[in-house]
C-alpha cells in the first residue's frame, strides 16, 4: 500500500510540476523538502 501512494504520489502532476520547477530553478533545498515531505506522506 505505501508503494501504490508514493506511486500516486509522485505520479500527480502538480507534485511533478513543482519538482521540475525546484530542479530548473536549482532550488535543491524546495525540492529536498517535497521529496521530504512525500516521504512522510508514505510512512
Amino acid at each position: 500500500m505505501p508503494a501504490l501512494l508514493r506511486l500516486a504520489i509522485e505520479d500527480n502532476s502538480v507534485v511533478r510540476q513543482l519538482q521540475q520547477s525546484a530542479a530548473q530553478h536549482h532550488l535543491s533545498i524546495l525540492a529536498e523538502a517535497i521529496e521530504h515531505l512525500i516521504g512522510k506522506l508514505v510512512g
